[in-house]
């Protein structure tokens, strides 16, 4: 499948990255389109292979305004060539070590994606006169100066002699012991709640509503009067909640 066509502005600072993996897209479309060919060439009665037209395949993918850049090139290398300059980022070596040395975790970022980044930043600062070691020392301090856990960071540093990979691992245990920690404790505080809610709830179901323990003292009142009045409860349909000997007392 014909990859898409370039449409990349030079000045964007990832156009580099753009045009690396466009290129890289239209070489494989390239190499299957070849390999259509020969495959058509080999099953007929035809001998030799014929040419991809790369150039004139390449000179109809980029939008106008990339276009201009190799509307006059002769040759595929060539047009390639031209592209590759054109895209090509120009790197500061100061501000991607300054970048590199004051790049902190984001908030939404994992320690395997923080990571990552600062090894993307150190590309572009052109170590050159110190080992790969030495490199990774300068990794390994970005890493532990950026990280937004303040706990994990004390940790770390307590260590006189720690390389970055061992610094990445014991920070993923230490990150994955405080989310365990957190998740306990937040468990532990829902189930309070919940307790606390249950005992609310029987506690009121035991006292009964406010409207309820009234209809009960105005049943009791009007039981009363009609046995003061009848003189026997049996012959009431109600029920009296107190004594007879005490509804006696209340009629004398």
């Amino acid at each position: 499948m014909r990859p898409e066509r370039l449409d990349v502005d030079p000045h964007n600072p990832d156009a580099g990255k753009i045009f690396k993996f466009w290129l890289k897209s239209f070489e494989l479309f390239l190499k299957t389109l070849q390999e259509e060919r020969q495959a058509v060439t080999a099953s007929s009665s035809s001998s030799g292979t014929t040419r991809l037209p790369k150039l004139r395949l390449l000179l109809t993918s980029p939008f106008p305004a990339i276009y201009e850049y190799v509307e006059d090139v002769q040759s595929y290398e060539g047009a390639v060539e031209i592209l590759k300059k054109a895209c090509k980022k120009h790197k500061n070596p100061v501000f991607a070590r300054h970048l590199l040395a004051t790049r902190g975790q984001r908030s939404d970022e994992s320690l395997a994606e923080f990571v990552q980044a600062l090894k993307v930043l150190e590309k572009d600062c052109e170590f050159k006169d110190v080992t790969a070691a030495k490199n990774q020392d300068l990794i390994r301090d970005a890493f532990i100066n950026g990280i937004t856990s303040s706990t994990i960071r004390q940790r770390l540093l307590e260590h006189s002699e720690l390389d970055i990979r061992t610094a990445i691992d014991l920070a993923d245990s230490l990150d994955m012991a405080q989310k365990q920690s957190a998740s306990c404790s937040s468990c532990k505080v829902s189930a309070t709640v919940s307790a606390i809610a249950a005992c609310k709830d029987d506690i009121s179901a035991k006292m009964g509503s406010p409207n309820v323990a009234v209809q009960k003292k105005r049943t009791v009142e009007r039981q009363t009067i009609l046995f003061l009045l009848w003189g026997s409860v049996e012959s009431h349909p109600f029920q009296l909640p107190c004594s007879g000997q005490h509804l006696q007392g209340m009629r004398n």
